[in-house]
């Protein structure tokens, strides 16, 4: 019998793998799709992405029979304004994204999703009075250095990569605070944006200035794969969160970022300066540092609780 649960348990974590390394190259890969529609303004690209993002979700969620236990979840006040306030960062996220990648600026990206996991333990240590080890704070130092060094080859602020990085990481943080799976999280949040969309593109619409119904059928298809586009990864990263364990989690999402920046630089030739390669350098010698942290932790709670060495905080 216990080897039975055990050959079970090694399946669900393979399959738990696999869904993360499924996710997370998606969204790396996301810069082509968003280069396909280069054409439409990004306003509209945003718009129509919240549209089929709630169209396709809101399918699923009537196929798996959902809503109920979801609409249950989300009784009382506290929920629907932190949803709502989630709904903004999540745009906001989107739109800057979608924008960078038609202004050639998809590194800067790359980079803001590389340090996101340190800006959301900024974030803990601010709002949920988390703790920094030495070797956390070392990283964040690590990657604030390289992003500096970035700041100065710009001539101004890396707003593109600090703000996905905060947006995003403010947006895991009040997730957090609301009882719902990723896809049901996300219909609601569509459902909060889509008064603005629907009525930008019905404007649009009407003053016959839209994409959507003028740029032929090639366009209109994929503004409408907007939407799997959007809610697959997520369904996907949900399965793979609740078959293993979020450090391992945790490691494999640098696979997104990663594809992205080999997208950057061997797909859409941006240039790759001196300054870019520092600032990789103090993220990746930043992430180490941080890993290394997470599995000392790891380990370190694995253990019991008189063998635990007592780790210095700052």
């Amino acid at each position: 019998m216990a080897e039975g649960s055990s050959s079970h348990d090694l399946r669900e974590r393979r399959k738990g793998v696999a869904y993360a390394v499924l996710a997370f190259t998606w969204w790396g890969l996301m810069p082509l799709y968003f280069k396909a529609v280069i054409h439409v303004e990004p306003m509209e690209v945003l718009a129509h992405r919240v549209v089929w993002a709630l169209v396709f979700s809101g399918l699923l969620m009537t196929m798996s029979g959902r809503w109920s236990a979801s609409l249950a979840a989300l009784r009382g006040v506290r929920p629907v304004l932190m949803l709502s306030a989630s709904s903004a960062l999540l745009a906001v996220n989107w739109g800057i994204f979608i924008w960078a990648v038609g202004q050639k600026r998809v590194m800067e990206t790359s980079f803001g999703y590389y340090i996101n996991p340190l800006v959301s333990m900024l974030l803990g240590v601010v709002f949920l009075r988390e703790r920094l080890d030495r070797l956390q704070g070392f990283a964040v130092l690590l990657a604030a250095t390289g992003m500096s060094v970035l700041a100065w080859h710009l001539g101004g602020f890396p707003w593109i990569s600090i703000t996905l990085a905060l947006t995003f990481g403010l947006y895991g943080l009040l997730r957090k605070t609301v009882p719902v799976d990723s896809l049901a999280g996300l219909t609601f949040e569509c459902v909060v944006l889509l008064p603005v969309a629907a009525g930008y593109l019905g404007w649009r619409i009407q003053a016959g200035t839209d994409w959507f119904t003028h740029a032929g059928w090639h366009t209109t298809v994929l503004l409408i794969a907007a939407g799997p586009a959007t809610a697959l990864p997520l369904i996907w990263f949900g399965s793979a969160a609740r078959r293993i364990r979020l450090v391992t989690v945790g490691f494999l999402q640098y696979i997104g970022p990663t594809l992205t920046f080999s997208l950057a630089v061997l797909v859409f030739r941006e240039p790759f300066s001196q300054a870019h390669l520092m600032t990789t350098c103090f993220i990746a010698l930043a992430i180490t540092v941080f890993s290394w942290s997470v599995m000392r932790t790891v380990r370190e709670e694995a253990l019991p609780a008189s063998a635990r060495p007592v780790a210095p905080e700052i």
